[in-house]
């Protein structure tokens, strides 16, 4: 799954938050109906997460290493997704 290996980061619907294999933080469960948003700033390397349209964690770019990162989605069911690679204002 996303986060769980080199190169990635993820906000697991159990809550837990990964980076490059390892829990770098503990946030709220996602629920069915619950809408999780990622943003990245290329200019510094850092990564945040957002939960509903609230804030819940933000990566830095030194914990990152100014890696390369690319999107992708795990999931075991059924999900809704939209992206926006800044064509739009971040929402949530």
């Amino acid at each position: 799954l996303p986060g769980t290996t080199y190169g990635t980061v993820a906000y697991h619907s159990s809550g837990l938050i990964y980076a490059a294999g390892s829990v770098v933080a503990y946030a709220q469960a996602v629920n069915v109906g619950d809408v999780v948003g990622i943003g990245y700033y290329p200019s510094n390397g850092n990564i945040f997460f957002t939960l509903n349209g609230n804030f819940v964690q933000k990566l830095s770019g030194e914990i990152l290493h100014k890696q390369r990162f690319f999107p992708h989605l795990g999931s075991d069911g059924e999900c809704v997704l939209e992206v926006n690679f800044g064509m739009n204002h971040f929402l949530f």
